[in-house]
């Protein structure tokens, strides 16, 4: 699309056009040398008014609109200039496509977040809804659950020090890559001869972070393991990994374990995670469909979840399983069946994930596109929230991510507040810093409760990070300047 931006007074960008483009258009390029479809935006601020105009080209075909507000329509906290453009986009769109988006005009924003900083900033509980309806055009329904996980996270800041913090340890290896997939992960057998290597690297990693934390004082508050796949491991190699993380970690801390695919798991393997101290595991099957399980690259069947989940269960862990809407191929019927069959199983967490079309996935790769708006996404979602809440299900934490099938977002959800996974809330909402080792991880360093004030970065690919240790453990003194910079 070329976009022709005329702008006096107000600053809004091209590229924030482009983000509101891509809720209609998925996957549009832009460009002067595109033609078909254009859009012509004009905006104009004057002292405490706003007016703008805007014109659609495509297929032949000519829209265009207009709009006049006010700067004082919008709360202090809101960008007032972006919202009414916005507002003007949606106008557009909305009446030629005939639809106006769950989340209105929020792109590239965590709402849960958002939320918590409106109400952190004092905004009122009731007043929070409103700047997300009002402003930012989302449905009262979104609008209601991004307040509530907003005063959730504020809740968890509020009991939180700027001396807690927690580790992120990645293990960025699977037995084989879904189509659906874009993390960095190694399925060949090749690149999964780094292993040994990469986890003693990875134990070293977090050994000095741990130490960091002590020299600085810092309270351990959550470990998540994630992956990749990071049950895929052997056994020996499993406990060695394990056995050296527990020797340099101290405290009371909440016990994350990313398991994944119920291929990988053993019962060896669970009783290992037990006698470490994993307290809570994730075990996914993503649909309870075995034909579409094979679809998508998933090299288990619904049969081996089951057998993985109940073993899990016998060992006394605190089970997350993670369930995908809209994966290519299943029906509505088929995602609903997958809810109803998980729900019965009573884990104490499930994340619903809206299927999105990750840039580099074989999806995506191979060419497929996604439909900006689908009815069914809606229904499939509105079925699953319906469906945990009548088995006393609660949202508990929420992200968005882009090209999502039908524009909507990812919700956990708990049996109660003591099967919460607070490191979730913490790393989405930057309650504390985050120490992450491994490759592709990112450290989050947080001075003030919510916002991320430096980031840290890992070379991404294992072999990168294996070449390059020396340097990544070197990131002990960014640590230790940023918290003595106060």
């Amino acid at each position: 699309m070329k976009i022709i931006l005329e702008c006096r007074g107000a600053k809004i960008s091209t590229l924030y056009l482009q983000t509101l483009v891509l809720l209609y258009l998925p996957g549009e390029k832009f460009g002067e040398d595109c033609e078909n479809p254009a859009l012509e935006f004009f905006i104009e601020q004057h002292e405490d008014t706003f007016f703008g105009k805007a014109t659609l080209y495509i297929d032949g075909c000519v829209s265009s609109e207009s709009l006049s507000g006010v700067v004082s329509a919008y709360p202090e906290q809101v960008d007032a200039a972006k919202c009414f453009a916005g507002e003007l986009f949606i106008k557009l769109f909305g009446k030629k496509f005939g639809y106006v988006p769950p989340w209105g005009i929020m792109t590239g924003v965590d709402p849960a977040g958002y939320a918590a900083k409106l109400l952190k900033l004092g905004v009122a509980y009731d007043d929070v809804k409103s700047v997300f309806c009002d402003a930012h055009l989302v449905s009262d329904e979104k609008a209601e659950l991004a307040r509530s996980l907003g005063a959730l996270c504020n809740s968890l800041a509020s009991a939180s020090s700027e001396k807690d913090y927690s580790i992120y340890a990645g293990i960025p290896f699977c037995p084989t890559r879904c189509r659906y997939c874009s993390f960095v992960s190694y399925a060949t057998d090749s690149l999964k001869a780094l292993l040994p290597e990469y986890l003693e690297k990875l134990s070293s990693e977090v050994s000095m972070l741990a130490n960091t934390a002590k020299a600085l004082k810092l309270k351990l508050k959550s470990v998540y393991i994630g992956g990749g796949t990071p049950s895929m491991p052997n056994a020996e190699q499993l406990r060695k990994f394990l056995f050296e993380l527990r020797n340099c970690l101290d405290g009371d801390f909440e016990f994350d374990f990313e398991a994944g695919r119920p291929d990988t798991l053993t019962d060896e393997k669970l009783n290992i995670l037990k006698e470490y101290g994993v307290g809570r595991i994730c075990i996914n099957t993503q649909t309870t469909n075995d034909e579409i399980l094979r679809s998508v690259g998933r090299n288990h069947t619904y049969s081996d979840f089951l057998r993985s989940f109940y073993a899990a269960r016998n060992v006394g862990f605190c089970i997350n399983t993670d369930l995908i809407e809209g994966l290519p191929g299943e029906s509505a019927e088929s995602f609903c069946k997958s809810v109803d069959d998980i729900s019965e199983l009573s884990p104490e967490n499930i994340t619903v994930h809206a299927f999105s079309l990750k840039k580099s996935s074989e999806y995506t790769v191979s060419g497929k596109k996604l439909s900006p708006f689908d009815p069914d996404a809606f229904c499939m979602l509105e079925y699953s929230k319906e469906k945990l809440g009548s088995k006393g299900y609660t949202p508990y934490y929420m992200y968005r991510q882009k090209n999502t099938h039908g524009n909507f977002e990812n919700v956990g959800y708990c049996k109660s507040d003591d099967s919460i996974c607070k490191y979730n809330i913490y790393m989405m909402e930057s309650v504390h810093s985050i120490f992450a080792a491994g490759a592709g991880a990112s450290t989050k360093l947080v001075r003030n409760s919510l916002v991320c004030d430096k980031k840290i970065y890992n070379p991404k690919y294992p072999y990168e990070y294996l070449n390059g240790f020396d340097d990544i453990i070197k990131k002990e003194q960014e640590i230790i300047d940023f918290y003595n910079s106060k």
